[in-house]
């Protein structure tokens, strides 16, 4: 492993060594060969965009130190030097996220440059750096248009590359690598006309750093220590690499919670003057993933009385509607060309307002231009898009 590590797979010397009695796999792609666990390089490195080499060498070393020795005891109150009934806690979401913030009585959202409390779960590389993160200056249709973002983060951290859901999320404006050997797959932005190749681990974690800077900068003091909720669907090994790709971005996870229970809970808090228990029904659907629960709130007090959780979500929706307009999308996407993820990138958005419009009207007009010779116009009606998306709601309902 030694011999290997920190080469490409185009090196003469990686070339040179697949005579060995294992797999030593290579895309000839200028790709590293192996997952580095180094997020406090991903950390340094956006640290040493915004404020100089100085302060990215300490937090490097600062990193180094929280990965190593994550079980301290500096991590029994919810953030070292703060007072403990002071919580931070981090919905990663499918298509957005968020950050918020107990003070003892209430919970506050913190907002990003925009002022928006929802933030994009989306991941920018330009140029040499990991990330223009939460400071972008591009809109998101300018960054899928140009590929250089890489986004569902989410719904692949975790899987192998046969995964029937793996599969089914090539479909987007950047690539998304698969062997089909029952590994990981690799995700891949375009960066000065070169695929960029990054673990969803790596690319999630870049992600968290930008998130962790934006909470920093808000609440003047340093951030380590964190709940992450997580969907109840998700394995043993997703939720491990849920945890890694917090670590590579300098965050201990104090506990990992089911997204439908904390929902209860912060019912369960808004509800504490109530005087009698009351039965809250919870159905939380994103963009990668459903989960229900049934919880018992009363006094301020919650009890989750049962949980359950599907891989089914929005973007299930979503794909749906892009194969029943363009049904020549997964072919016309194969060649992942500049234009084709152009092309792509433009049907993404407008059938994303296609659905979004749906939600208020009985139509709605999806007019793009995908370029050699393909071109959509047409109006999508709400018994269409029910009907196109009749299996999902079926696996809902059950």
């Amino acid at each position: 492993m030694k011999h290997f590590i920190g080469r490409v797979d185009t090196d003469p010397v990686v070339q040179a060594s697949k005579n060995v009695p294992f797999l030593l796999q290579t895309l000839d792609v200028k790709m590293p060969l192996s997952t580095v666990d180094d997020g406090h390089r991903l950390c340094a490195e956006a640290l040493h965009r915004d404020y100089g080499s100085s302060l990215a060498k300490l937090i490097n070393i600062i990193c180094e130190s929280i990965l190593v020795f994550p079980q301290s005891s500096k991590c029994r109150m919810a953030d070292s030097g703060t007072s403990a009934i002071i919580g931070i806690g981090i919905d990663i979401g499918t298509s957005q996220s968020s950050v918020a913030l107990w003070n003892g009585y209430q919970v506050e959202f913190l907002k990003d440059s925009v002022n928006q409390s929802m933030i994009e779960s989306c991941v920018t590389f330009l140029d040499d750096l990991p990330s223009r993160g939460l400071r972008r200056p591009r809109t998101l249709v300018d960054e899928m248009i140009a590929g250089n973002a890489i986004f569902n983060m989410k719904r692949l951290i975790g899987r192998m590359d046969s995964d029937p859901i793996v599969q089914a999320s090539k479909n987007v404006p950047f690539l998304v690598q698969t062997l089909d050997i029952g590994i990981p797959p690799f995700v891949a932005a375009l960066v000065n006309e070169k695929w960029r190749f990054h673990t969803t681990e790596e690319a999630l974690a870049t992600f968290l750093v930008e998130l962790r800077m934006m909470a920093e900068e808000q609440l003047k003091r340093p951030l380590r220590n964190v709940a992450v909720t997580f969907p109840v669907s998700f394995g043993r090994f997703q939720l491990c690499r849920l945890e890694r790709a917090c670590a590579m971005a300098g965050i201990h996870v104090l506990r990992l919670m089911p997204e439908p229970a904390a929902v209860a809970m912060l019912y369960g808090q808004q509800q504490q003057k109530a005087s009698h228990e009351k039965i809250a029904f919870i159905f939380n659907m994103g963009a990668g993933y459903t989960d229900v629960a049934v919880a018992a709130t009363g006094a301020g007090m919650t009890r989750i009385i049962a949980l359950a959780g599907s891989t089914i979500g929005g973007e299930d929706l979503l794909q749906n509607l892009m194969h029943h307009i363009f049904p020549e999308s997964d072919r016309f996407l194969k060649s992942h060309g500049m234009k084709e993820i152009k092309a792509i990138a433009l049907l993404r958005f407008e059938v994303q307002l296609a659905i979004r419009g749906l939600c208020s009207e009985t139509s709605a007009p999806i007019i793009v231009d995908l370029h050699n010779g393909h071109k959509i116009c047409t109006d999508i009606f709400r018994d269409e898009f029910e009907d196109v998306n009749r299996k999902v709601f079926e696996k809902w309902y059950h």
